[in-house]
């Protein structure tokens, strides 16, 4: 046997040689007291239990790669027994439609309330599957997604849809919250 200039390597490859371990109990161990000994002194501490997953927040725009975001978050959370937030940004660059001639706020408030519609029929159709925190903002989608996710373990998105379809998740939101987020992010969805 080669010198390695430690006692304990040699130890352990003679050990090896001679066959001398088994597994019990999730540790290894060693047959011969000797070996087992030093071999305890160098392993690894277990670290602890992961903290699991205790908040999942899912962003919606109202898609159907939203909503299937929305569904994979409520199991989620059903699963880890975690707190659900759901959260939809009215996007303070949207622009109103040449035919809609009201002006930017009015546009704004507008978007405000049907939103506000929306969301309270969602929390309606979570009643009895989960208590979910609603959340409505009024600011950049993906600023407002990565300040909730400091708060976050799990973010969830639905993937963007092509262009014509484009509302609240456009590829640059969710590349933007994918680089920035304090937490993982989940992104669901066939892009439908």
């Amino acid at each position: 046997m080669q010198n390695t200039g430690s006692a304990l390597t040699d130890d352990l490859a003679d050990a090896e040689v001679a066959g001398n371990f088994h597994e019990g109990a999730g540790e290894v161990a060693l047959e011969n007291e000797k070996y087992s000994a030093r071999l305890k002194n160098c392993l690894p501490v277990k670290a602890s239990q992961p903290r699991g997953i205790k908040r999942v927040l899912v962003c919606t725009d109202f898609s159907s790669g939203s909503t299937q975001a929305v569904e994979c978050a409520v199991a989620l959370a059903n699963q880890c027994d975690a707190a659900l937030a759901v959260l939809h940004v009215v996007d303070i660059n949207a622009q109103p439609v040449p035919s809609e001639p009201e002006g930017a706020e009015p546009f704004m408030k507008k978007l405000w309330t049907e939103a506000s519609g929306q969301m309270a029929e969602l929390a309606d159709s979570l009643k009895g599957e989960l208590d979910a925190e609603i959340m409505l903002k009024l600011g950049l989608p993906w600023e407002e997604i990565v300040s909730q996710s400091q708060d976050t373990d799990l973010v969830i998105l639905g993937k963007p849809r092509g262009k014509s379809g484009w509302r609240f998740f456009s590829k640059e939101t969710c590349e933007r919250v994918l680089a920035n987020a304090a937490c993982p992010v989940l992104v669901v969805g066939n892009g439908g």
